[in-house]
């Protein structure tokens, strides 16, 4: 078993509606890294999706999106 800090990718998307999922990974990443752990987070925002166009327009990277294997 391993012992000591862990590094810790944290993925989350936040919606348009902010809401208590929000709240709870803030609040998991502050507990992390109080307890000495390395926490790397991959936040993304909805924030650009309005309307049926861009609901289609998103689909397929809902699939698997290719620009955030680049980053």
């Amino acid at each position: 078993m391993r012992r000591g800090p862990m590094r810790i990718l944290l993925v989350h998307n936040f919606y348009q509606q902010p809401g208590g999922e929000d709240s709870v990974v803030r609040g998991e990443m502050e507990a992390l890294i109080d307890a000495g752990h390395e926490v790397m987070p991959f936040f993304v925002h909805n924030d650009n999706i309005h309307g049926v166009v861009s609901k289609i327009k998103v689909y397929p990277d809902s699939l698997g999106s290719r620009k955030s294997l680049r980053l």
